[in-house]
């Protein structure tokens, strides 16, 4: 779950810096509307979001190397199989325990609005497979 989590910061990275526009001062949005859906897409973020975006994705990945470490550490010391699944489910537990908060405490109209957000794509250079590698 630790790499699932690299993967999701290296995405989101990589998306924001693609639509980051230093010029910019407010974020753009578009309203767009298919056969199939309809929502909001981001155009640009201004450089002053990105930069607070990239510090907040930098402590998640720090978060998530100390919990690898830590989890690591606390399994190697287990001695017992049941005792490892067990320690094992709670470690995931810890890792999924963001998302289980922001369900419980982003109010409806947040999610709702979140939710009708156009996924930003992450494109990653083909010459060069850096998630392949890294991952």
């Amino acid at each position: 779950t630790v790499l699932k989590v690299f993967g999701g910061i290296m995405d989101k990275v990589l998306s924001i810096y693609h639509i980051t526009d230093a010029s910019s001062d407010v974020m753009e949005l578009q309203v767009f509307q298919t056969v199939r859906a309809q929502g909001f897409k981001i155009l640009t973020i201004p450089a002053h979001r990105a930069g607070w975006f990239f510090c907040i994705s930098m402590a998640e990945g720090t978060i998530a190397v100390v919990l690898l470490m830590a989890g690591i550490r606390w399994l190697v010391t287990t001695k017992e199989i049941v005792e490892l699944l067990l320690n094992s489910v709670a470690l995931a537990y810890i890792m999924d325990l963001d998302e289980l908060i922001y369900s419980v405490l982003i109010p409806v109209k947040v999610c709702a609005m979140v939710r009708l957000l156009e996924p930003l794509p992450a494109r990653w250079p083909i010459f060069v497979p850096v998630r392949s590698i890294v991952l």
